[in-house]
C-alpha cells in the first residue's frame, strides 16, 4: 500500500481547497515506508491554498540530466520577448531576437522618413552617405542652412543615376529640373577616360548629390559651383582641374565636401561668396600655383566655412609666396577644428578675421613641405612621417568621422587624442 501511494505522489501535484491559486510544481517524493513527503525542485514555485490563494512566480530554470537524474539551475534572465506580440510599449513595439528585448525599432524598415536610420534599438538622422542605401544622405555640417529635411535620406521620390561613362557626367547634372532631388553616382572603371573641361553650375530649388562607389572617383568637371539656394553634396571625389580657378564654389548656396581631394594644376581649390554655407570633412585642399599668383586654398567673400578632420595645403612650387592658405575678402566665418594647414608662404597662414582654429594646427613650413608631402605635385597628398605632437592635436568628439579619408578607424571616446588632417598615417 505505502509502494501506490509513493507512485501516486509522483504522478499527482499539491493543489490546495476548490478555487485556490495555481501552485508551482514541487517534483515532491515520498518515503516509501513512512509516508513523508520530502523534497522541493521545480520549474516554477508558489503556494496552492484555499479559495484566494497566491499563483506561483517565476523562478530559476531548472536541468535534469537524464543519464544521473542530477538536477541543475541557472540564474540567466528569462527574455523580455520572442515576438513583437509581447512588445505592448507603443514606444517599443519590435521584438529584437537576437538580444530578446523590445526595442523601437530592429531594422530602418521601422523608423520613420526624419530619423531612417536603426541605430542599437533606436531610429536616428542619417549623417553620413553610407547610412542610406541605395541613395545619399541630406547632411548638415556645422553651420546653419535653410531646411526641414537635414539628416533625411534622398527618398522614393528622388531620382538616382549610375554613371559609367565620365562624358556623361555633365549632360545628367545640366537635365536636373527645378524642385528635384537627384543622387548621381558615379562608378568609372579604374582606366576610363576623363575630360575635365565643362564647367557646372547647380542654380535654385535643387537638392544634388555626387557620390563615388568604391574608391575615390574623378570628378569630370573643370568646375562645379553650387548657387541661389542649391544644395550640393560631394562624396569620395578627385577633382583635378587643368585650367587655373576654383574648381569647387559656392555663391548663396550650401555645399558639402566628404573624403574629397581637389588638387588644380593651377589655383586654389575653394571659393564661397554670397552667405554661401560650406562644411568640408576627411577632406584635402591644395593649392600649388607657382609664387605669388594670388590664389589661396580657400577664398571667402561673405561667407560661413566650417573645415573638420581636413588637410589644407599651400606650396607655390619652389618660388617665394606671399598668398595665404585662407583669405577673406568680407565678413567671413571660418571655423577650422581637428585640421592640418601647411604653408610655405612667408606670410601667416591666415588672412582672415574671422577665422577661428580649435585643436588644429597652421604651420609656416617653406623647407618642409615637400618633405611631409612628397607626392604632392604627383597628387599623393598623404603626409609622411609627420611631428610626433601632430599625432595627439586633434580632439574627438561625439558626431565627428569615424574614419580617415581612406576609412581607417579613428578613436571614437570622446575627447580621445587624435591626428589633426584627413589622413591617418
Amino acid at each position: 500500500m505505502h509502494q501506490a501511494l509513493a507512485a501516486l505522489s509522483l504522478i499527482l501535484p499539491a493543489c490546495g481547497d476548490d478555487g485556490g491559486g495555481a501552485g508551482g510544481a514541487t517534483g515532491q517524493a515520498t518515503d516509501a515506508s513512512t509516508g513523508d513527503v520530502s523534497g522541493d525542485v521545480g520549474d516554477a514555485s508558489g503556494s496552492a491554498g484555499s479559495d484566494g490563494g497566491t499563483v506561483g512566480t517565476q523562478g530559476t530554470e531548472t536541468g535534469i540530466d537524464p543519464d544521473t537524474g542530477d538536477s541543475s539551475t541557472t540564474d540567466e534572465p528569462m527574455p523580455e520577448c520572442e515576438d513583437d506580440m509581447d512588445c505592448l510599449d507603443p514606444a517599443e513595439p519590435f521584438c529584437d531576437p537576437q538580444a530578446g528585448t523590445c526595442a523601437a525599432c530592429v531594422t530602418t524598415e521601422h523608423c520613420p522618413t526624419e530619423a531612417p536610420v536603426c541605430d542599437a534599438g533606436a531610429c536616428r538622422p542619417c549623417s553620413e552617405h553610407a547610412d542610406c542605401e541605395g541613395s545619399a544622405c541630406k547632411i548638415l555640417g556645422d553651420q546653419a542652412w535653410p531646411g526641414d529635411d537635414w539628416g533625411q535620406c534622398f527618398g522614393p521620390e528622388a531620382t538616382v543615376i549610375t554613371l559609367t561613362d565620365p562624358a556623361a557626367v555633365p549632360e545628367a547634372l545640366d537635365a536636373i529640373e527645378e524642385g528635384d532631388d537627384t543622387v548621381v553616382v558615379l562608378d568609372f572603371a579604374p582606366d576610363a577616360l576623363v575630360d575635365a573641361t565643362a564647367s557646372m553650375d547647380i542654380v535654385g530649388n535643387r537638392s544634388v548629390a555626387v557620390i563615388a562607389l568604391g574608391e575615390h572617383q574623378p570628378l569630370p568637371l573643370q568646375s562645379i559651383r553650387t548657387a541661389d539656394g542649391a544644395r550640393l553634396w560631394l562624396h569620395q571625389l578627385d577633382v583635378r582641374p587643368e585650367q587655373s580657378g576654383y574648381p569647387i564654389g559656392v555663391d548663396g548656396g550650401y555645399l558639402h565636401l566628404q573624403r574629397v581631394r581637389v588638387r588644380p594644376e593651377q589655383g586654389g581649390s575653394l571659393s564661397a561668396s554670397g552667405n554661401g554655407v560650406v562644411h568640408v570633412e576627411n577632406s584635402f585642399l591644395v593649392d600649388i600655383s607657382p609664387g605669388s599668383s594670388g590664389w589661396s586654398v580657400v577664398q571667402t567673400q561673405e561667407a560661413s566655412v566650417s573645415i573638420l578632420y581636413s588637410t589644407l595645403i599651400s606650396a607655390p612650387g619652389s618660388q617665394a609666396s606671399t598668398d595665404p592658405a585662407i583669405r577673406c575678402l568680407g565678413d567671413d566665418v571660418v571655423d577650422i577644428r581637428n585640421s592640418l594647414v601647411l604653408s610655405r608662404a612667408s606670410s601667416p597662414p591666415f588672412e582672415c578675421d574671422g577665422v577661428a582654429t580649435t585643436t588644429s594646427i597652421a604651420e609656416v613650413m617653406p623647407g618642409t613641405v615637400r618633405t611631409l608631402v612628397p607626392g604632392l605635385y604627383e597628387g599623393q597628398l598623404d603626409l609622411v612621417d609627420p611631428p610626433e605632437a601632430w599625432l595627439t592635436t586633434a580632439a574627438w568628439l561625439e558626431g565627428d568621422p569615424r574614419t580617415d579619408i581612406y576609412s581607417t578607424a579613428r578613436p571614437t571616446e570622446p575627447g580621445s587624442a587624435d591626428v589633426a588632417g584627413a589622413y591617418l598615417p
